[in-house]
């Protein structure tokens, strides 16, 4: 009986809200604010902070997947670089993205300097005091990823092998 309740109340709360969205293009956009549809035929669910910091960007590399508790809190495009600031419980981590042609450099006193491969691509780990910073090109941009030592280093891989390109 009670799951007979249960079941009318879903298909009708479920019935109301498709002949909203069905109906009525205010309520269509505050129900899919938070999606972007893309060129390639697929939907990115983003909260609206996301997407009033990202939303006019263009040609730019996203994180597609982010740990538990990671969340972006800050997104800034300044000349030919952007940077989305993410910040977790154990620290901040920095994406950087600099264009084709753009020259990163590094002091090399005090650091330590080995080869990581993301997506195939060979990048370095550059580990300086509580500081690592992973760098890897793209085929047409160099990612740059700056935390803090508290963050797991899995996290960031993870986090870099899952970026998506947006056009």
């Amino acid at each position: 009986q009670l799951f007979k309740k249960i079941a009318v109340f879903i298909l009708a709360f479920i019935s109301v809200n498709a002949v909203a969205i069905g109906t009525s293009d205010a309520y269509r956009q505050f129900i899919f604010h938070g999606f972007e549809n893309e060129d390639n035929d697929s939907i990115t669910f983003r909260t609206q902070a996301e997407q009033d910091m990202i939303g006019i960007w263009t040609d730019y590399w996203y994180p597609a997947y982010l740990p538990e508790n990671y969340e972006i809190v800050a997104a800034e495009e300044s000349g030919k670089t952007k940077y989305i600031q993410i910040q977790t419980t154990s620290g901040t981590l920095l994406i950087s993205e600099y264009i084709d042609g753009g020259v990163i450099s590094f002091d090399t006193k005090d650091t330590n300097i080995s080869d990581i491969y993301i997506n195939n691509s060979v990048g370095k780990k550059i580990l300086n005091g509580n500081q690592t910073i992973i760098v890897y090109p793209t085929e047409m941009q160099i990612l740059e990823f700056s935390f803090d030592s508290e963050i797991p280093e899995q996290d960031i891989i993870e986090i870099a092998e899952n970026m998506k390109y947006v056009k």
